[in-house]
């Protein structure tokens, strides 16, 4: 069992309550129970860190988009990690990401630039399925890389903004890229 709340009655009577936890360990209304105890408790958290907002602001020095900071919340529960160690972890995340369009640009001679929603594509990966931030660039850039410079070398064109579509599904985007530079 991984969700339980614990009430008056477990505290009270916790022997009885126990002998019910056995009786019936997958209760429905105990999961349900669950469920609204982690729903109040991330949005208590988010309201927590939106009222600091300004202090996380001038300390990690990032943009804090409501998704961000759903993301803070949900590595704070989901981790057990205190709020700052949730934003520097997701800070770091984020400058991670930052520094691969830096480094792409030096190692292929494009820049390119991935908009608010592709990064938030990526620390979402990053904190709700755990994704391999490293891997995953490895594979964007390798994804990235020939398509941008068969368009740069028809166009000239080498500095490129990134959407989501981009990031999620990088062969099609780049496919109809190409297909539309090449038409």
């Amino acid at each position: 069992m991984t969700e339980l709340v614990v009430t008056e009655e477990m505290v009270a009577d916790p022997k009885g309550e126990l002998k019910k936890l056995f009786s019936d360990p997958h209760s429905e209304e105990r999961h349900r129970r669950y469920q609204e105890m982690a729903a109040l408790e991330r949005e208590e958290m988010k309201a927590y860190i939106k009222d600091r907002k300004a202090e996380f602001l001038s300390r990690y020095g990032a943009i804090l988009s409501d998704q961000r900071l759903d993301l803070v919340v949900e590595k704070v529960i989901t981790e057990e990690l205190d709020v700052n160690s949730a934003f520097e972890e997701l800070i770091a995340t984020y400058y991670q990401i930052r520094g691969f369009e830096k480094s792409f640009m030096e190692r292929h001679g494009i820049e390119i630039t991935l908009d608010e929603e592709a990064m938030d594509l990526l620390l979402t990966w990053v904190v709700k399925e755990d994704k391999d931030i490293t891997e995953t660039l490895s594979t964007l850039d390798s994804l990235f890389e020939p398509a941008l410079q068969l368009i740069r070398d028809k166009t000239g064109v080498s500095n490129f903004s990134i959407s989501k579509e981009g990031v999620d599904n990088p062969e099609d985007y780049f496919n109809k890229l190409v297909t539309e530079v090449y038409a």
